[in-house]
Parts: C-alpha cells; structure tokens; sequence
C-alpha cells in the first residue's frame, strides 16, 4: 500500500491564516472566531502545536502530577464504558414503576434511577425492587427531603434479601446545599438528613451518598465555566462541613460523586465533563490525596431541561442524541437521557423506551463502546478544555474570596451571575442568532402547543432559580395563538402579497412566511401583476395580516399607492418585508404597521404583531 501523506509539505498555521487574510478581502480574521459566552474566543484551526501549548496550559492550572487523560485513552487500555441508567418516575403506584423498571433491564439498560421527589412517603422497596437482581445493575435513587429514610429502608432491604452492601453500585442524589440555589432557605432538618446519609454510606465507596447537582445552574442559562465553578465552591463547602464532622478527605471524596445536566453545545459539553474532572482532582489533591486522579471523580451525566422544547417536541430525541455523545465522550461513569416528551406528558414505556435505546445505540451500534478515548489528543476539544480549566478555576477562586457558597446564594451573588448570562442568551434567541428548530425556526404552524403543567405552589417569588428552557418565550407567544384558536375555531391568517421582482418577492416571501409559522399564523400567499388592484384581487380573503412581498425598487415606487389601496377596505395589520434603512423616506410614511427584515428582534416583532392582531389573557 503506497501512502501519499508523505508527497504533501506541511502547511504552517501561519501560511493558513495569511491565505485566509488574502481570501477575507479586507474582512477581520476575528470574524471567524468563536466567541463564547463563556468569556474566550475559539480559532477555527489548530494544529500539534497549540496540542503541546495547551499541555503547558493545563499543567500551570493543575497540580503537576494529575493524569489529563483517563486510562482508556493511554495504549492497550480498556474501551470507554458506562451506565445506560433509565431514568424512572415513581408515583404512588410501585409495582408500575416496577414494571417499567424490569422492561428497562431486559430493553438494554444496566441501572435504573428511581425518582421519589414526588413521594411524599417512603416507597415499598418490596413491591419496587421486586425481580431486580441489585447485585447485576446499578441502582440510583433520586430524593428532596428524606434522604436518610429512603437511604435506611434501602439497606434494610437490602440486608433482608441478604445482600452484600459492599458489591452494590449507585447513588443517593441527595444535595441540600444545591436546593438553596432555589429556594433560597437553608433547612437544617435537610442537612442533618444529608450528613447522616453521608455517614451511612462511607463505608461504601460504589454507594454513592455526596452527589452534587449542576441542574440548578444549568436549567437556569448558567454557561459551563459557571457550572464548573458553582460545582467547586459547593464541593468546598460540603467538604468543609464534613471535615467538621469528623470525616476524612479521603472517605468523603471516595464518596463523592457529580449529577451533571448536558446541553446542546456539544463540543462545550465534551470540555465541561473534562474539566470538572481535573479541577476536582486538582481540589482533592489540595486536601492532601496525592495519588487521587481523574478518573476516580464519579459523574453521573444526564441530558438538560434547558434545551429542550414543547412545540415539535421529537427534535427534542435529536438534543437528546448529541447530548447523550457529549457525556459519553466527556467521559460520564453513568448517562441518563430524559425522555423527550417530558415537558408535555408522563413518561410512559415508549418515551422510556426510545430514551433508552438513544444510549444502546451509540453504545452497540455506533461502536462507542469499542473505542479508547477519542477526544483524547483531539485538537479542537484539548484546546478548548485547557481554556475552560483555566476560567472555571479562576471563577472558582474569585468565589471564594467573596465568600463561601451559602453567602454567596444568601447574597443572591450566584443568582446574578447566572441572570446576567441568561440575559444575553435569550436576546440572541430572540433575535434568532441562535435557531432553536421548532420554535423560534422552522415552526409548525399547526401544531397544538401543550401547555405546561405548574407544580402546586410554586411561583416565580419562591424560586431563586427556576429551571427554565431556551425556548420558552417562543412557546409563551404560541399559547397566545393557540387561545386564538380556540376562542374563534381557527388560526390566525397572514397573508404575503407579492408584486414587482419576482425573484426579489420569493426570497422575502419565504421569510415571511418562516418567521409568522413561528407565531403559529397560517400562511396564504397571492401575487399582484402589474398595475392590478388588490381591491379587484382580494376575493374572500381576510387576514389578520398583509405582508408586501417585493424588491426594495418596487417597494419605493409601489408601497405608498398599494396601501392607500389597501387601507381603503383593510383595517388589519400591514407590513412590508425589508428593512426601512434601505428604502426611501415616503415608504416609512406609509400606513404600515412595521417592517420585518433580518435584522429584526423575533420575538419582540412577533409579539407586537399579536399585540396588534388579538387581545387574549395570558396562562
């Protein structure tokens, strides 16, 4: 086999960027950055020298004697493996959670995790364990407010079936500090409940008792270095805690173990998982666990709540997909992919099913469990996890200077970090720089919007931090639509009126008519020849909106008589599409109600457009 590579010189990365510099004409090379929101701007090359600078960087952040890679990514290690842990809602009835819990063992997955929060008595461990061989799966169990119950009945029944403790795997997601970030109450009945079920399983370094939460930060727009760090300070103050009860560094880090909510910045995703690894490494090693390394640090990796949707709401399988890849080749111990539809119904035995079979898939048959670390060496992901070691542990040192985590929650310190953050995301979504697909693009129009159901007593005051999603400003203005629809039997109706340029009216057809689908409006469309009246053209036709579709050029000779025209027998809502810098002064003085262009805010224009289209009293 004759190998060509060797035919080729190199290229410099300097030799790239002046090619590229040459090909920009003038442009700025920083408009191919990727600018973050995490405070760093990422090139869109990199070569096996920014590989060896990024060691260098990692090395200056980090204690010197931390492995950067697990041992799957060195030669002749095992391929990367992990928990598919299905996700299972326990309400009332145990033996139906029992039922979906055996269908999950024998459809593919190896744990389960039960979540009680919505118990608000201890389950019958009998009827819900019943048939599950504990010492073949990874069990997990998911708690508010009675940590220690569940923990002790647990054991209890785990000693009446005589088990060994010692050879079961899972965990008690049990985070009484993290709840602060959302009730803002410190309960001491909570922490008392917490360290009783730390103690109660430190004998047992596979039984998980300390699991810290990044949902809390995540859900709520939080961007990655602010999860990592938020997770570090929360770490040292339960770390502090402990110490003063007594325990070890040592037992209570082998206890100690990450919920981690995944995002749809995949990339992004990769690092995070990374770099809490290192900088919880590098904070156990500053307690004086010399030989802890990487790969001791348990993370439980789930997918988010705040990228999904309810409007087309199988796009969310598809978040879900690349989610699920980012944990797993971040390196999770255990992933659990939420259902799609769980903003919108219960999670039954297909949505379980199909969530499951997410994980097996990329396991079995996109060959992920066959394979060493492939990120390991990766330019792109190195790179990028030297820079966010590096923020995430100076955000983490500029919080421990103002206090520790239960000031700075008291303070409402964390709170705005994450609001001022949160901010920038949604103008951006808003704006539709960034495309959420099914809701602020690519909408369809027809599809009936389930509204969400409320947890009984909570409101916005009595949430610090409300887990929220991306797109629930889009999903707030199609309830508007969908009360519309019910109070009158129909959608409302836009109507693009084309005229002039052809090609010119298509192009700004088509996005009109993309942006109004995300309203919910339906669409109808006409085309004017020239010199035709719309008043002889109308027909039955009655939108609630004309939309002129044209070039600029027909625009400034066209618009004012076409909506002296119009206005003769039209009351409704009348745009133009184009942007108003473009066009003459008389156009901007014609009786339209507003312009619509690229530029535009989305969601300000859409709402202001309903604002004028129907009056209905919001949920």
């Amino acid at each position: 086999m004759q190998f060509l590579f060797s035919d080729f010189s190199a290229t410099d990365k300097e030799q790239w960027k002046k090619q590229v510099l040459q090909d920009l004409k003038g442009k700025s090379y920083d408009n191919l950055l990727w600018k973050l929101p995490e405070g760093f701007s990422l090139d869109p090359y990199y070569t096996a020298k920014d590989l060896a600078a990024t060691a260098k960087g990692i090395a200056a952040t980090t204690a010197p004697n931390i492995d950067l890679n697990p041992p799957a990514a060195e030669p002749g290690g095992e391929p990367r493996q992990w928990v598919n842990m299905q996700y299972l809602p326990v309400s009332n009835d145990a033996a139906a959670a029992n039922a979906l819990a055996l269908e999950a063992l024998n459809g593919g997955a190896d744990g389960l995790l039960f979540d009680l929060r919505a118990l608000k008595d201890l389950p019958d461990f009998h009827v819900l364990l019943k048939g599950i061989l504990l010492e073949h799966c990874t069990v997990s169990f998911q708690v508010e407010e009675v940590g220690q119950k569940v923990l002790t009945a647990y054991l209890q029944y785990i000693s009446h079936q005589g088990l060994n403790i010692s050879q079961l795997q899972g965990f008690i997601a049990f985070d009484p500090l993290g709840y602060l970030s959302e009730t803002g109450l410190i309960d001491n009945d909570r922490l008392r409940e917490w360290a009783q079920a730390a103690e109660t399983t430190l004998p047992y370094p596979a039984l998980k008792g300390i699991m810290l939460d990044s949902g809390s930060y995540h859900n709520a727009g939080a961007h990655a270095v602010q999860e990592v760090a938020f997770l570090l300070s929360l770490t040292a103050e339960y770390m502090h805690r402990l110490t003063e009860l007594g325990v070890s560094p040592e037992k209570a880090f082998s206890n100690l173990g990450y919920s981690v909510a995944l995002g749809g910045r995949y990339f992004i995703e990769i690092a995070k998982l990374r770099t809490l690894r290192l900088l919880v490494a590098q904070m156990a090693q500053a307690y004086g666990l010399e030989n802890f390394k990487t790969s001791d640090v348990y993370v439980h990796a789930y997918t988010g709540r705040w990228s999904k949707t309810r409007l087309d709401i199988y796009n969310n399988m598809l978040r879900n997909t690349t989610e699920a890849m980012s944990g797993i080749l971040g390196g999770c111990n255990a992933l659990t992919v939420m259902p799609h539809n769980a903003l919108v119904q219960n999670a039954d035995s297909t949505s379980l099913r199909m969530a499951r079979n997410i994980c097996s898939i990329l396991r079995e048959e996109a060959y992920f469990g066959k394979v060493h670390d492939p990120v390991a060496g990766a330019y792109y992901p190195e790179v990028l996890t030297q820079k966010m070691v590096s923020e995430s542990w100076n955000l983490f040192l500029e919080l421990e200077e103002e206090g520790d985590y239960t000031k700075l929650v008291e303070k409402g310190r964390l709170q705005e970090r994450i609001k001022s953050v949160r901010k920038q995301r949604y103008e951006d979504i808003a704006s539709r720089r960034q495309r959420i697909v099914g809701a602020n693009a690519y909408a369809n129009a027809a599809e009936e919007l389930h509204l969400p159901k409320i947890a009984a007593g909570a409101t916005a005051n009595s949430l610090l931090l409300k887990h929220q999603g991306q797109a629930d400003a889009f999903e707030a203005m199609r309830r508007r639509t969908q009360k519309f629809y019910q109070e009158q039997g129909r959608l409302p109706a836009a109507l693009l009126l084309l005229f002039g340029d052809p090609a010119m009216g298509r192009a700004r057809a088509s996005f009109a008519d993309e942006l109004l689908r995300v309203a919910g409006f339906q669409i109808l469309e006409t085309r004017l020849q020239e010199g035709e009246s719309f008043l002889n053209h109308q027909g039955g036709l009655s939108p609630e909106v004309i939309v002129l579709c044209a070039a600029d050029e027909n625009y400034n000779k066209q618009v004012v008589w076409l909506t002296d025209q119009l206005r003769q027998s039209y009351g409704g809502v009348l745009l133009v599409a184009g942007n108003p810098d473009q066009l003459s002064p008389d156009v901007k003085r014609a009786a339209l109600d507003g312009f619509i262009h690229l530029k535009s805010n989305a969601l300000q224009a859409l709402t202001e457009i309903q604002d004028k289209t129907f009056f209905t009293n919001e949920a």
